[in-house]
């Protein structure tokens, strides 16, 4: 990643602190914003142009007991 990038897909998990974003260039970035500055804990490039990342979704499971 050189540059600065626009990033226009995001998807903030509240429970774990962590922003993924999808990067221009298909591939996505995972940032935790525990502690401020944020810092990238983990990266997913794309491998292929078939294996381009167009959305996030982030689901949770609450239950009584449990949360997922």
């Amino acid at each position: 990643m050189s540059g600065l990038q626009v990033i226009e897909k995001y998807v903030y998990d509240v429970l774990r602190q962590r922003l993924h974003l999808i990067l221009p260039s298909g591939g996505v970035l995972t940032l935790s914003c525990a502690k401020n500055p944020f810092r990238a804990v983990d990266q997913l490039p794309e491998r292929t142009p078939d294996e381009v990342v167009n959305c996030l979704l982030d689901v949770f499971l609450v239950h009584d007991r449990f949360t997922y």
